[in-house]
């Protein structure tokens, strides 16, 4: 038992520490107006950090969106909405993770990972983030004359950047994945 918390607060630190990663792409960039064109980099972070710790790293990411919301985003310091925003953000991959497991599709299994699967996973969590956030900011904010817009920018900016991050890590810094599922390998 001492062995499997040990494990789970390492993998939650790691995982904290990819997402944040992805979201340190957008902090010197909120600055400029063209910080939200690259919050699709955080979101591929925090695909990648599921797509290799699995669901059980949950924790970690509300952190990170947790930090992010509160710290860095231009929501104004509101803490309910920081909270509500962080748990829908960090709830999509997990849901779209576990819906997949249900089907018996395995993505976790890094030495011989089908992208299809990937792209797939991407895609539904793309649908689950942008629908959750919609319908969460849709009684704050008057989105129903934009709607098609802001559903069409969200999936496209979490696709590609989901798609990018994973596909570039995978192609140029395969060892990266090696060395990371021999990590996890040999702990559990």
């Amino acid at each position: 038992m001492l062995s499997y918390s040990k494990d789970f607060i390492i993998n939650n630190i790691f995982a904290y520490a990819i997402v944040m990663i992805g979201i340190s792409f957008i902090y010197p960039l909120t600055f400029f107006d063209s910080a939200n064109q690259y919050y699709m980099l955080a979101f591929g972070f925090k695909i990648l950090a599921f797509l290799i710790y699995g669901i059980s790293i949950l924790p970690a990411v509300i952190l990170a969106k947790l930090t992010y919301m509160l710290y860095i985003s231009d929501i104004g310091g509101d803490p309910v909405l920081a909270v509500h925003l962080s748990l829908l953000s960090a709830l999509a991959p997990a849901v779209a993770m576990y819906a997949m497991n249900i089907s018996r599709v395995d993505i976790r299994n890094l030495k011989s990972i089908d992208f299809r699967h990937v792209i797939f996973f991407i895609l539904l969590t793309s649908v689950i983030s942008s629908l959750l956030k919609y319908i969460y900011l849709s009684d704050m904010i008057a989105l129903d004359a934009l709607a098609a817009s802001y559903l069409g920018n969200y999936l496209l900016g979490h696709f590609i950047g989901g798609l990018g991050v994973v596909y570039l890590i995978a192609k140029y810094i395969p060892n990266f994945l090696n060395i990371l599922s021999h990590i996890i390998v040999s702990r559990s």
